[in-house]
């Protein structure tokens, strides 16, 4: 599962190269991952390490906002969490969980960069960031999901012979 933690953070940073901010196609992918590998950890409760670490590196390498994504990543690891540990992994729990994610990220930023920054930021900007987040984040979690199942197969199916 670190494999699609790290292209997860890696394509992060590619596909903000590739896609302007203005673009329909906002990520979040390196957020995304960490509900993907969730079911995969050997221990539920490694979520918040991973989360941490995640966001650290998310916070020095891609937003120069120390420790801003760290405690949202980490924040939003709990939901994770106890997401699951109430509803089953599936598909469309997981579609839910994304949207929720998305959602709650880009509100608490929005929010962050309303009391800390000089820029003027309206409803109509967030609104617009998190519909452009959710069209690339899906498609991510859709394929990133079907990635660990055929990795997780293939292991198994090693591990037996």
């Amino acid at each position: 599962m670190t494999l699609v933690c790290i292209l997860s953070f890696l394509f992060d940073g590619i596909f903000s190269l590739l896609f302007k901010n203005n673009s329909l196609f906002l990520t979040l992918f390196s957020l995304m991952c960490l509900i993907v590998i969730y079911p995969y950890l050997k221990k539920s409760n490694y979520i918040f390490y991973i989360a941490a670490t995640i966001g650290i590196f998310f916070d020095i390498v891609y937003t120069q906002t120390l420790f801003l994504n760290t405690i949202i990543f980490f924040l939003l690891s709990f939901l994770i969490y106890f997401y699951y540990k109430y509803l089953p992994y599936n598909i469309v729990n997981t579609i839910v969980l994304s949207l929720i994610m998305i959602s709650l990220y880009r509100l608490i930023t929005y929010i962050f960069f309303i009391i800390f920054n000089d820029n003027i930021f309206n409803i109509h900007t967030l609104l617009k960031s998190i519909y452009n987040s959710i069209i690339s984040n899906f498609i991510y979690i859709i394929l990133m999901n079907s990635f660990c199942k055929i990795i997780l197969k293939k292991k198994v199916i090693i591990n037996k012979i």
